[in-house]
């Protein structure tokens, strides 16, 4: 589990590129990650956009 801002987000408020593709790969190898953050569950998901995560997420519900 990560958290997002201050974490895994950059500077630009996005994952990174090669953070994403590493990500992604290990996610499909079977590694199990999620997130929490204090972020809306749709200000989440803008920029965690191109993350293949299939967990449930800890967000703010509002």
């Amino acid at each position: 589990m990560s958290d997002l801002d201050g974490t895994l987000l950059n500077t630009e408020s996005r994952i990174n590129q090669t953070s994403l593709d590493i990500l992604n790969r290990l996610i499909q190898n079977g590694m199990h990650f999620t997130y929490a953050t204090a972020r809306s569950l749709s200000s989440a998901s803008v920029v965690t956009a191109g993350l293949q995560i299939s967990m449930p997420i800890i967000a703010i519900y509002l």
